[in-house]
């Protein structure tokens, strides 16, 4: 891992670091998708706090995740895959 982390911050050009993140994002979500089934549970990650949640259907990019959703009660979201954990 401290190679790779080296090789990022040897890094000048915003296109390559850029190209990296797209990269590092595809490889999240296809690590994502293997993991993921309906009907298994998963936390939806943000920045500040994650939520417990159910996967109802997974598209391509998103899976439709139901959780309580800001206090209104069971809510089906679409949530992008880079955002889920599985439980």
């Amino acid at each position: 891992m401290n190679k790779v982390i080296n090789e990022i911050n040897k890094m000048t050009d915003k296109n390559e670091l850029e190209s990296l993140i797209g990269i590092i994002q595809t490889k999240i979500r296809d690590l994502t998708v293997g993991e993921l089934t309906v009907g298994c549970k998963v936390w939806v990650v943000q920045k500040t706090k994650r939520t417990a949640g159910t996967v109802t259907k997974i598209n391509i990019k998103k899976a439709v995740v139901e959780m309580n959703w800001q206090g209104r009660g069971l809510s089906k979201v679409n949530v992008p895959l880079t955002m889920l954990e599985v439980a």
